[in-house]
């Protein structure tokens, strides 16, 4: 399952970040803005789509629009399945 993180057309500081189970034919999503909080919420998030969808194969998708996240040190948890 794949996790695409992409910056909120209309705004400055805040991102949504998608995934989208096939099987279901579903989508889940989270919208959170560029602080620690946010970046919990992102943490928090693709926590959740491990603990209930294939944990082992979730890998995440920054896409490229400059996406500056306020302190990278915050994604540590998500580190290795960033691609």
């Amino acid at each position: 399952m794949k996790i695409n993180i992409s910056k909120v057309k209309s705004s400055y500081n805040t991102f949504k970040a998608y995934a989208y189970n096939a099987f279901l034919n579903a989508g889940f999503s989270v919208v959170f803005e560029n602080n620690a909080l946010g970046i919990l919420a992102l943490n928090d998030f693709v926590k959740m789509i491990k603990s209930r969808y294939c944990s082992d194969n979730v890998k995440i998708i920054v896409e490229k629009e400059n996406i500056d996240i306020i302190n990278p040190a915050l994604l540590l948890d998500l580190y290795n399945d960033i691609e």
